[in-house]
């Protein structure tokens, strides 16, 4: 006998405690009844009402977004990106969270997955705990450096670019994001027309990357639709039918520029031992 649907929770929304940082750009927190919540858009200690974005009665657990704030973190901030926000664009998970707080909270997420997966605290894994920011990512609170370096735009049916919202094919028309590299900016993908529920990926080959210094990062030379890339700024912009197909794969690998790099030698050729470095922490 086929057992009946669970009740989908989907919009309920519930007021509650938040806990510790959790990877992905949640927060966890309960509900009155004792189910786990994965809060975004909130930080620990605050107090929210909490709306239900995904999950069923009896689920193992709900995710949720933060839509109200009772009682704000020290740490909260208005975030800086229009396009920021709950049922808003995925790309940013702590823009409301001033610089350094993003910084202690990855750290935070560091430690846990290192005792989670490998039964290690950060001493016995040679780190002192402490979280860097890379070269030009220290930034006042209210601003975001321009980091990123490869950005896949998502199309409207009406032809507008933007980026899709969080777990979600929905679009977010954007007219500039704020994490963007000056080398994409300058493209201006955001303010041109595209073809209906296309995809356009573009990269810079301009990369930014190491602890103390900036890394070695490959200089990528592509052509832009026909067009040379100012100063090898611009790697390439890619169009398919939709995100992940095998074709875009094939051409996204010419137009890789974003990387990530911790440990790594700086432009002065020494380690700095025990510290942890992460690029664009917006995200």
């Amino acid at each position: 006998m086929q057992a009946e649907p669970r009740k989908s929770l989907v919009g309920e929304e519930y007021e509650v405690e938040v806990g510790p940082v959790a990877h992905g750009g949640h927060c966890v927190a309960r509900t009155p009844e004792g189910q786990v919540l994965f809060v975004r858009h909130s930080l620990p200690g605050e107090r929210v009402v909490a709306r239900v974005t995904e999950g069923e009665e009896g689920a193992r657990f709900l995710r949720a977004d933060a839509v109200r704030v009772l009682e704000a973190a020290k740490d909260r901030i208005d975030p800086p990106c229009p396009y920021a926000g709950p049922g808003r664009c995925g790309g940013c998970d702590w823009q409301h969270a001033k610089p350094g707080a993003q910084r202690r909270l990855k750290g935070e997420v560091v430690a846990e997955q290192l005792k989670r997966l490998a039964g290690l605290t950060p001493e016995e894994a040679g780190w002192d705990g402490t979280v860097v920011p890379a070269e030009g990512d220290k930034v006042p609170a209210g601003e975001v450096p321009a980091w990123r370096t490869r950005v896949q735009y998502a199309v409207t049916p009406d032809g507008r670019a933007g980026l899709r919202r969080h777990r979600s094919h929905e679009v977010e028309p954007i007219d500039h994001c704020l994490i963007a590299a000056d080398g994409i900016s300058e493209l201006g993908i955001e303010k041109r027309g595209h073809a209906a529920s296309g995809v356009v990926g573009v990269g810079s080959g301009r990369q930014r990357c190491g602890q103390e210094g900036r890394g070695a990062g490959a200089e990528d030379h592509g052509d832009v639709e026909g067009r040379q890339p100012p100063l090898g700024l611009v790697a390439g912009v890619q169009r398919g039918r939709r995100a992940g197909s095998g074709e875009q794969r094939d051409r996204g690998r010419g137009v890789q520029g974003e990387r990530q790099a911790s440990g790594r030698r700086g432009a002065g050729g020494e380690r700095s031992a025990g510290t942890l470095c992460l690029r664009g922490l917006q995200s």
